[in-house]
This record gives C-alpha cells, sequence and structure tokens, in this order.
C-alpha cells in the first residue's frame, strides 16, 4: 500500500512537473511571438518614418526647382524688359537726334529766307526814295514851256519807266523763285509734323504693349500662385498689394492722379512705410492708366483686338 501510495505521489509530481514545463515553454512561446510582433511594428513604424521623410525631402526639392525656375524665369523678364527698354531709349534717342537735325536745317533756311527778304525790302525801300525825289524834282521845274523843255522832260522820263518796267519784271522772277522754296519750306513743316505724330503714335503703342505685358505677368501669378484675381484700380502697380490697395482706397486716392497728389507723407500718415511710400509715387509717375478686367476678359479682347 504504502509503496502503491509513494508510486502515485512520484506520478502526480511528475505530471505536475509536466504541467508547469509546458506551460513555462508555453508562456515563453507567447513571449517570443509578442516579441517578434513588437519587433515587427517597430521595423514598420521605422519604414513608414523613412518613407515619409524621403517623400518630405522630394517635396523640398520639388519646391526648390520650383523656386530656382521662378526665379531663372524672373530674372530672364527683367533682363528681357531691361533690353528692351535700352533699345526703346536707343530709338528715342536716334529719333530726337533727327529732328533736332531736320530743325536745325528749317531754321537755317528760315533765316536765309529772312535775309532775303529784308534785302530785298530795303532795295524796295531805296527805289521808292529814289522815285519820291525824281517826283519832288519834276514838281519843282513847274509849269515848263510846250518847247525843248518839255521834250526834255519826256526823253528824262522815258529811261526811267523803262528801268520801272525792268524793276517790276525782276521782283516778279524774283517772286517765282521764292514759291518753290516757299512749298519746300511747307513741305519741311508738314514732314515734321508728320514725324511728331508717328513718334507719339510709336510711345502710345510702347506703353500699350508695356501694360499688356505687365498685365499678363499679373495672370501667369495669379494661376501659380492660385490667389483670388484683383479687380481694383491698383493692379498694374508691381509695389502695390491687395492689403495696400485696399488701405489706399480707405483713405480716399481713387484714382492714379489723387496718387500722384499725394506726397511721401500723406502716405505715411495713413499707415504706408516711408519706402513703400516712395516706391508708389516713383510707380505712379511712370505709370500709364488703362482699362482693369480680369483675365478671361483680357484675353478675349486681345484675341478680338489685335495691337
Amino acid at each position: 500500500m504504502a509503496q502503491e501510495k509513494s508510486e502515485q505521489n512520484i506520478e502526480r509530481l511528475e505530471l505536475r512537473k509536466k504541467g508547469t514545463a509546458e506551460l513555462q515553454h508555453k508562456k515563453r512561446k507567447e513571449k517570443k511571438a509578442k516579441r517578434q510582433a513588437k519587433e515587427k511594428e517597430h521595423i514598420a513604424k521605422r519604414l513608414a518614418k523613412e518613407h515619409e521623410e524621403k517623400l518630405r525631402l522630394e517635396r523640398l526639392e520639388l519646391r526648390k526647382k520650383e523656386k530656382a525656375e521662378l526665379l531663372h524665369k524672373k530674372l530672364e523678364e527683367k533682363q528681357a524688359r531691361q533690353e528692351a527698354k535700352a533699345r526703346e531709349r536707343e530709338e528715342e534717342k536716334q529719333a530726337k537726334a533727327e529732328l533736332k537735325s531736320k530743325q536745325r536745317i528749317l531754321a537755317l533756311k528760315e533765316l536765309e529766307w529772312k535775309t532775303k527778304e529784308k534785302e530785298e525790302q530795303k532795295l524796295k525801300e531805296l527805289e521808292q526814295k529814289k522815285e519820291k525825289k525824281r517826283l519832288s524834282e519834276l514838281d519843282g521845274i513847274g509849269t515848263a514851256k510846250e518847247t525843248g523843255q518839255g521834250d526834255k522832260c519826256k526823253k528824262a522820263e522815258e529811261p526811267k519807266q523803262m528801268n520801272d518796267v525792268v524793276r517790276i519784271a525782276a521782283e516778279t522772277k524774283e517772286r517765282r523763285k521764292l514759291k518753290p522754296f516757299e512749298r519746300k519750306m511747307e513741305k519741311e513743316r508738314k514732314k515734321t509734323e508728320k514725324e511728331k505724330r508717328k513718334l507719339k503714335a510709336i510711345e502710345e503703342k510702347k506703353a500699350r504693349k508695356k501694360m499688356d505685358l505687365h498685365l499678363e505677368e499679373e495672370v501667369i501669378k495669379e494661376k501659380l500662385s492660385g490667389q483670388v484675381q484683383r479687380i481694383d484700380i491698383f493692379v498694374g502697380f508691381d509695389c502695390i498689394d491687395q492689403e495696400t490697395a485696399d488701405l489706399l482706397l480707405k483713405s480716399g486716392y481713387t484714382s492714379v492722379e489723387k496718387l500722384r497728389e499725394a506726397s511721401v507723407k500723406d502716405l505715411i500718415k495713413i499707415g504706408l512705410k516711408k519706402k513703400i511710400a516712395q516706391m508708389i509715387l516713383a510707380e505712379s509717375e511712370e505709370f500709364v492708366e488703362w482699362e482693369v478686367y480680369d483675365a478671361d476678359e483680357y484675353q478675349k479682347r486681345k484675341s478680338d483686338t489685335p495691337l
């Protein structure tokens, strides 16, 4: 009996040992599985972070590239504008030089014409004086006899009458000579007026082109930035943004003419910085007022009425 009991106790102990060993083995397996799951989660998180960082770096590179392209584009546009301005200045200088030379030529011709007129006037005055003297001499003679003295007077008058005829013929000939010169002078004057009108038209065309370029730039900027399109009167100014435009309109500057009349102190009083105020006034002096409309209408009008 005692032996059986001891055997049973041994069996129970062995069973307990087996059960504890199995539990421990099971716990170890669970711990291992948990550790592996945690490691997998950690690896997945690390990979996700790395992927996000990679995407962020790619986005930053794209933005940098876009900024660099925009800067390059702006520099090219600025250079093109400067070159266009330089060409315009050269053209204006040449046109002014040509006008000045033509004006000098015309002035010289006018001087020559005036001097000729003065000389002719002096000659006429001298002839009139001689004529008066001759008439006074004839009056002094009085009523001469119809004999030898009357014949002498008639003979003396004949060459004088011939001289008068010659003088009148010379005058008419001189007038005929002067007529083509007068016509030429009139043609030159009309030509200069025509050239002035042409220059004025070219300047207006350049101003329109400049305004069109400015409006196109504004449209491109708005499309790139995705901002709401402006429709205020200061949309064509480079140094006036929406906020500054609102401030100017609230302060009573409802047109470019009113803005030109303002001083730097007036603009500082309404809350603008000195540098911005100076820039606005400088730009307002060169600014050409134009009709303001949205991008779609601008494109439509441009296609309908080309310059």
